[in-house]
């Protein structure tokens, strides 16, 4: 899924890029198929100009073949799309979510009526 943005959207946590939704797209294959993520394609583009015709989508890096006289692999971005629009992984997500739990008393009310709910049991 990925969210699509205007501009570069960067970690609440560490600050950096988030990442771009990117797809793959493999040449030189026996035949073509489409999984979620990559696609794969019978035919050989002699240039990144060639390569740029068949995907529709900007490259963002390449490959060629292991002889050089084809572009073997390209990843593709659709100018737009990026992983998420807060945070580059889970990891800074729980990072900041500990951090305004512990140090600015945030919680949600399902938490305060729990903790309320504990304190009257005992």
């Amino acid at each position: 899924m990925g969210i699509q943005l205007n501009s570069q959207p960067f970690c609440r946590w560490c600050g950096i890029a988030i990442r771009k939704r990117t797809e793959t797209t493999y040449f030189g294959r026996r035949s073509t198929e489409i999984t979620r993520y990559s696609t794969t394609r019978i035919e050989k583009p002699a240039s990144l100009a060639d390569a740029q015709c068949l995907v529709n989508r900007k490259i963002v890096s390449n490959t060629r073949s292991m002889d050089r006289t084809y572009v073997d692999k390209v990843t593709t971005w659709d100018g737009e799309t990026y992983e998420d629009e807060l945070f580059c992984s889970l990891k800074c997500e729980a990072a900041l979510g500990r951090f305004v739990a512990k140090h600015h008393g945030w919680s949600t009310n399902e938490y305060r009526q729990a903790k309320e709910k504990g304190k009257s049991n005992d």
